[in-house]
């Protein structure tokens, strides 16, 4: 008995917590006077849903009747949310690699190399730039498309995040790209082993004809010439 009494309390909450969320599709006075009628008839949890999600349906109906409706998604929804799901896709398939080396094999005494240091930085300005435009992208077209047609936004934005989320390209032609990362972060590392205790001839840096390159005397006295080649 008393697990009957719980469930359906629990139940009364569930369905006024989604019929006060779509009641949100509704204009801000429709909403406030739909809500007040259902709660002056004393109208159950069930039944205020069930009118809720059946005037926000109608309402929705005739808005996408439209035209302008369509042209919005046509003109901005689909177009951007393409571009935001290849440029995000393209960003995170180069930032992964990078983040991965960085976080795994972090040591404080590789940011002694020069080479290590300005990877580091340019790294981080590319990447952080790209975040930036991706996100300042994103808000634009949410402000936008608020402006716009505010009464359609909730299902401009879920068809803007199925497109986003929903579809993944291919990350075949950015393996090499990422190999790149690999053997240049290798090659830092393996100069500064050489290099500790021994002197440093030629720092490691990026050339004309390599990824890296740098020459070490290591404490040996044994000479050795660090190169690592371009990818592709």
């Amino acid at each position: 008995m008393g697990g009957e009494v719980v469930a359906d309390a629990a139940m009364r909450r569930l369905c006024w917590f989604l019929a006060g969320h779509l009641s949100r599709l509704l204009e801000s006075e429709e909403r406030e006077f739909v809500l007040g009628d259902l709660s002056e008839t004393c109208a159950s949890p069930r039944q205020a849903l069930c009118q809720i999600c059946g005037l926000a349906v109608r309402r929705q109906a005739a808005f996408w009747m439209r035209l302008r409706s369509w042209a919005v998604l046509a003109v901005l929804v689909l177009p951007t949310a393409t571009l935001l799901r290849i440029g995000s896709s393209i960003v995170a398939d180069n930032s992964a690699i990078y983040l991965w080396l960085y976080t795994n094999y972090w040591n404080w005494m590789l940011v002694e190399n020069p080479g290590y240091r300005y990877d580091l930085l340019r790294y981080i300005c590319i990447f952080g730039a790209c975040y930036a435009a991706l996100f300042s992208l994103s808000w634009t077209v949410r402000v936008v498309l608020g402006f716009v047609s505010k009464r359609a936004t909730p299902v401009q934005a879920l068809l803007f995040t199925v497109i986003l989320f929903g579809l993944r390209e291919s990350s075949r032609t950015r393996e090499i790209a990422g190999n790149a990362a690999v053997f240049a972060h290798g090659a830092n590392r393996i100069f500064h082993a050489l290099a500790e205790n021994g002197a440093v001839q030629i720092p490691l840096l990026e050339t004309f004809w390599a990824a890296r390159y740098g020459h070490v005397v290591d404490r040996f006295g044994i000479p050795w010439a660090v190169n690592c080649e371009r990818s592709g």
